[in-house]
């Protein structure tokens, strides 16, 4: 092992011991954070799109494959490590960052991604600098940009009344986020702002509490710490908050937080153990970064969602912050 990983394993383990997290094996950590995602993942699928149970499945699976795979090349146990359950969350993440009507070709690419070239390249868990999820999520947008953001909306029924179908007649409907929606709706218009949540994006809001709840049980389970979370949330509505100040079409606070990526991403991708900073102060200043940075990129970016991109940037500059803020080994 290099001197870079004994480093990172002793400052991970200070952190734990810390902040209060609870030690727990890997493959505990991931089914709670697979049953912490359940409630989000049946709304989306009655809300919004039941393909999304079909994309879990492939992704999970595709996942699996290519970890088994790379085990055997490698000659590693492969059972015991794709028991450990770290691959198939990062199906999971990954399934629930990409529209739910993703061609599978295209899904099983950004699973080949996120295992082969995010994770392994750099020698399996626990030495990846990069969220593999978000790798993946980053490459896939780039590659596929049309089908990476075409999002359905087909059982959402307040997004029926207001599109022209009450009575749920259409076979389907294909619409932006919230967060397309608010940036195309200002780039057209000037003066106040007729665009709110309780437009067709209701679902989404419903979706982004049911990752705020499961987040929440995280933390009270301390799988996770508040540290990351809260510094995005805080930053991110803080730029928010300032823009709306400054300009009147800018996103307000309650779209910026809700209509978006931002809670699962607060919860399940900037908690990430390996690809985030260690320490408590490390994780404040890796989550405030994610929060500027994602404001940055929604705001002037060509990109409507800049979350994966934020994560990214910061993940380059965790070696760099956890340097400045080393634990001392007592």
């Amino acid at each position: 092992m290099s001197e870079q990983h004994t480093r990172r394993a002793v400052d991970i383990g200070l952190l734990r011991q810390s902040t209060g997290a609870t030690w727990r094996a890997t493959p505990v950590i991931m089914r709670q954070v697979i049953l912490a995602l359940l409630p989000g993942i049946v709304l989306y699928a009655y809300l919004i799109d039941a393909r999304v149970l079909l994309g879990l499945t492939i992704a999970v699976i595709a996942a699996l494959l290519f970890e088994a795979m790379v085990m055997w090349l490698r000659k590693r146990p492969v059972t015991s490590r794709l028991g450990d359950g770290s691959a198939a969350v990062t199906g999971v993440l990954l399934a629930l960052s990409v529209p739910p009507g993703l061609p599978a070709w295209q899904l099983i690419i950004g699973c080949g991604v996120a295992i082969l070239l995010a994770k392994h390249v750099f020698g399996g868990l626990g030495h990846n600098p990069f969220n593999p999820a978000m790798v993946a999520f980053a490459v896939l947008i780039v590659s596929f940009p049309v089908t990476m953001t075409d999002w359905p909306m087909t059982a959402d029924p307040v997004a029926r009344v207001a599109l022209g179908d009450p009575a749920g007649t259409w076979d389907a409907m294909t619409s932006q986020t919230p967060l397309d929606r608010y940036r195309a709706h200002a780039r057209i218009t000037t003066g106040d702002t007729v665009f709110t949540l309780s437009s067709p994006g209701t679902a989404w809001v419903v979706i982004a509490l049911a990752w705020l709840g499961g987040g929440l049980w995280l933390l009270w389970m301390r799988v996770i710490t508040w540290h990351a979370p809260v510094a995005l949330l805080v930053s991110l509505g803080t730029c928010h908050g300032l823009a709306t100040l400054i300009s009147p079409t800018a996103m307000p606070i309650g779209i910026a937080l809700l209509g978006g990526a931002t809670l699962f991403g607060a919860f399940f991708i900037v908690t990430d153990p390996v690809s985030g900073a260690a320490t408590p102060r490390g994780r404040l200043l890796f989550g405030a970064g994610v929060g500027v940075l994602t404001f940055l990129i929604r705001q002037f970016g060509s990109w409507p969602e800049g979350f994966a991109f934020a994560v990214l940037i910061m993940n380059a500059a965790v070696p760099l912050i956890d340097r400045l803020d080393r634990p001392r080994v007592r």
